[in-house]
């Protein structure tokens, strides 16, 4: 069956797709158009640049200039690692000028997942981006992290939605992204919260770091597990000794097998030993309390994205998470590991999470 939704005349624009007149769009834009103080993207900007396009297979080195596309884009943050893409110095300041990321820069993507947005916040690197991305360059009058916040919160990310153009690949166009609809706060309400996210990336940056370090202590002080190779075998070899009721092979792969001797010989103790598993039952909860499900951590990056009990449409019996750290139990997820702050103990959680209390 098909969906119809009918739609004034005198909303009507040049675009004639029916997405874009979608209800829920539409009520975005009948909230943001109703703003008291409001501005255009394009209002806010100096300038609405697109990444790169031309051929640049010549261009790539292992060292120089960060390439960012989309891919870089994860999560409102601008994330960059070894595999990510490098140009030349000269060729960043000279061929590709005209396409140099600098700090406060408003990434949008506009292929691939459309609309994702990032401020650049590190200056640090050199920064240049292809075609995946646009860079938005803001007036001084407007705070880059508050606007990076509003673009990665539900009215901001429905505008992007809203935007796409095309049937079979669908993007971001240069010249709807100035019509986007801002709230144009005070200077000092846009710095009380763009002060806020830099502040956050700070953090994050220094979580980062120390990830860092501890491995490089780990593969220092262990050199044997620094050689460690993920093994690809369908079946593993251990002694009778080791089996504890649990005949799955990946648990006895030989590099994981060797992590937790090398472990224990080396005075490692079993989490069972420092820590009980606290996850109390209840049913008594309300539709506003917060939810901590597998989809609100990272994969791999311990970040917490905190939803609700309504918002995940939660029924039935849930588990109340202590202050601590959680591990998810459940296959393919075992990467997503965090720790439940203070402000978030009691958070609640159906049962793909262990929490854990009470540490010896």
């Amino acid at each position: 069956m098909m969906d119809v939704s009918t739609v004034d005349p005198d909303i009507l624009t040049e675009r004639l797709d029916a997405e874009f007149y979608r209800p829920s769009f539409l009520e975005n834009h009948r909230l943001l158009s109703g703003l008291g103080k409001r501005s255009t993207l394009g209002e806010a900007s100096t300038a609405i640049k697109l990444g790169y396009t031309g051929p640049i297979d010549d261009c790539y080195s292992s060292e120089g200039a960060l390439f960012l596309t989309s891919k870089n884009i994860v999560d409102g943050r601008v994330v960059v690692g070894p595999d990510t893409l490098r140009i030349r110095l000269d060729v960043h300041n000279g061929k590709l000028s005209s396409t140099i990321a600098k700090v406060g820069d408003l990434l949008f993507s506009r292929t691939g997942t459309v609309g994702k947005a990032a401020v650049l916040h590190d200056g640090q690197e050199h920064y240049n981006f292809a075609a995946h991305l646009f860079a938005v360059r803001l007036k001084p009058a407007f705070d880059s992290g508050y606007l990076g916040a509003f673009f990665n919160s539900r009215y901001g990310s429905l505008q992007s939605e809203r935007m796409q153009r095309g049937t079979i690949i669908q993007g971001l166009s240069i010249y709807d992204i100035p019509g986007m609809v801002i709230p144009n706060h005070s200077e000092s309400v846009q710095r009380y919260i763009g002060d806020k996210v830099r502040h956050a990336e700070q953090l994050r940056l220094h979580a980062d770091a120390c990830t860092r370090t501890f491995e490089k202590l780990i593969d220092d002080c262990c050199p044997e597990l620094s050689r460690l190779h993920a093994g690809s075998a369908k079946h593993s070899r251990a002694p009778a000794s080791l089996l504890d009721g649990s005949l799955n092979p990946g648990e006895f792969n030989p590099d994981r097998l060797l992590v937790r001797s090398y472990l224990q010989s080396n005075g490692g103790r079993t989490v069972g030993e420092v820590a009980d598993v606290e996850t109390p039952v209840t049913n008594q909860y309300g539709q506003n309390d917060i939810y901590i499900g597998l989809d609100s951590i990272g994969s791999s990056s311990g970040s917490i994205v905190p939803s609700t009990i309504a918002k995940e449409a939660v029924v039935g019996a849930v588990r109340q998470l202590p202050v601590g750290p959680v591990i998810s139990k459940l296959r393919p997820y075992l990467n997503k590991v965090a720790y439940i702050p203070s402000w978030l103990s009691g958070a609640l959680n159906l049962t793909a999470l262990w929490g854990y209390g009470r540490f010896c």
